[in-house]
């Protein structure tokens, strides 16, 4: 009889315990806004190689690839304020004109590509920048935006 009167405390307790852990799981999968920057490979001198994902709330990946000192996939949370200032950045850059092919007056070959990843509630946006595409309109913007979100995002710790 006993072991029934703690069966019956049992099941209660572990509805609500589950209950709890859907609730952790629906609050973390609503985390879903990131800015990503990729820098790809090229040919001749040596380029880093990696990917930095941070999440609004902080978490961060990095997946270093090759030339850099942190290869593999490192995760770690940041100030949730490092987000909100790369956003800044992005709409100060007014990132969303960066849409479509770059149109290029010079096109150099063995360059690499950066490319930055926001995502948000409305979707996703990618710039794709290959580094030998030189002479388009707000180059300057561009490469500024991309050498800014590595300094707010400190990559240069994982790269020398």
């Amino acid at each position: 009889m006993k072991m029934l009167t703690g069966s019956v405390v049992f099941i209660p307790i572990l509805m609500s315990l589950s209950g709890a852990l859907v609730s952790c799981a629906t609050t973390s999968n609503d985390v879903r806004a990131s800015v990503s920057l990729e820098r790809t490979e090229c040919f001749g001198p040596r380029c880093p190689v990696y990917r930095f994902t941070l999440y609004s709330d902080g978490r961060y990946v990095w997946d270093g690839r090759a030339h850099v000192s942190v290869k593999g996939v490192v995760r770690g949370s940041m100030d949730p304020k490092v987000y909100a200032t790369a956003m800044q950045l992005l709409r100060d850059a007014q990132y969303q004109e960066f849409t479509g092919d770059l149109v290029c007056e010079i096109w150099a070959t063995d360059n690499p590509t950066v490319k930055i990843v926001v995502t948000d509630a409305s979707g996703q946006q990618t710039i794709s920048h290959y580094m030998g595409c030189q002479g388009f309109s707000r180059q300057e913007d561009l490469t500024k935006l991309e050498d800014n979100l590595d300094k707010v995002f400190r990559t240069r710790r994982f790269i020398r």
